[in-house]
């Protein structure tokens, strides 16, 4: 348990990529609210209830999904652009956006008729994703070793770590129903995954 302990300290404390963009978890709120709050006037005066705008499918939700894509889009641009490590980092990012992509896509039932698929597609498509997240971290570890180590280390993950933090906290939302809550939760969470996206399309060179 030592031996354990002392190897998890050691590498916490190791030199390694740095994200430097530390102002995003700030950035991202404020999208998110600015977001939130145009959206809930625009709906409002459409005469859209609470329960409407927040709704499946409803125009908050369809915000989410808009953020989700140009996440994916900026960064497989990213991933482009990168050298090894950077392009890794920029293809997880992306993988990770398109699995949560489908995870918002609705499954086609009842009222829900239009922009849904059925649970075949919704289900493969999350599970393709995953796979090829897989498939590419083990790549990349044969190929260049330690990169997993690397690429989860905090100093570098922290802006994940919050995105995963903020969907959980919409998780426990749901469960008290409060929907507003919920869905402004996790459209702050792909609001740091879509600056995330967009810095490392500027920035890829940094991570070698």
């Amino acid at each position: 348990m030592k031996y354990i302990t002392n190897m998890v300290l050691n590498w916490l404390s190791s030199p390694g990529a740095v994200w430097h963009y530390r102002r995003i978890w700030l950035d991202a709120l404020a999208l998110a609210i600015l977001a939130t709050a145009s959206v809930w006037l625009i709906s409002s005066a459409r005469g859209l209830s609470t329960i409407q705008i927040f709704d499946e499918n409803a125009p908050h939700e369809m915000l989410q999904s808009v953020f989700l894509g140009l996440a994916v889009i900026l960064a497989v641009v990213a991933a482009w652009r990168a050298e090894a490590f950077g392009r890794y980092l920029s293809i997880s990012i992306a993988l990770i956006c398109y699995i949560f992509f489908f995870r918002e896509v609705p499954v086609c039932k009842g009222e829900i008729v239009s922009f849904c698929t059925s649970r075949p597609p919704h289900v493969l498509s999350i599970a393709g994703g995953a796979i090829a997240l897989l498939i590419c971290t083990i790549f990349y570890e044969i190929r260049h070793r330690g990169t997993v180590l690397k690429a989860v280390h905090p100093a570098l993950s922290w802006p994940l770590a919050i995105a995963a933090f903020s969907l959980f906290g919409s998780q426990v939302m749901e469960r008290f129903h409060f929907v507003a809550v919920e869905e402004t939760l996790e459209l702050y969470a792909y609001a740091v995954l879509l600056l995330a996206s967009l810095w490392l399309m500027r920035n890829s060179g940094r991570y070698r």
